[in-house]
């Protein structure tokens, strides 16, 4: 089964841009594989329909989740962030990210993106899951 993910170009964009700022830097991993954190993971969401763009290096982790216009399969890979920075000039609307070869543990090998065939980095992205509360006692809403 070929695994695909199709998203509006903005929304992914702007996913982006609100969690790159948590996107390790060289040298700033503490002993874990800098390539892995060097970039933005891309993974199902907890609801259906939805990807989450997660970002995170020693101190501080972001997921932003948002709505994709089809899924199929399943997925979860880390995109060098050079690429992912390529789509905000991308004119279309919609972004298609196929997969086509997937290593071990579901982590993405090769994938084609709008596409142009690209490789991704293999190896296990941290669970910022575990490090969010489940229940909250405040809400807040900002527009």
């Amino acid at each position: 089964m070929t695994s695909s993910i199709t998203v509006n170009r903005k929304s992914l964009c702007n996913g982006l841009k609100l969690v790159e700022h948590a996107v390790a830097k060289k040298g700033n991993t503490l002993g874990l594989d800098s390539s892995i954190l060097g970039g933005v993971c891309l993974s199902l969401g907890r609801e259906p329909g939805t990807i989450d763009v997660a970002a995170c290096d020693n101190f501080r982790g972001v997921i932003y989740t948002i709505a994709a216009e089809a899924i199929t399969g399943e997925f979860a890979g880390v995109f060098p962030l050079a690429l992912l920075k390529k789509l905000r000039n991308n004119a279309k609307k919609i972004v298609t990210i196929d997969i086509l070869g997937v290593k071990p543990r579901r982590n993405i090998d090769r994938a084609r993106v709008d596409g142009e065939e690209v490789e991704f980095y293999s190896g296990i992205y941290p669970n910022l899951w575990r490090i969010i509360p489940k229940e909250f006692t405040h809400k807040a809403t900002f527009d």
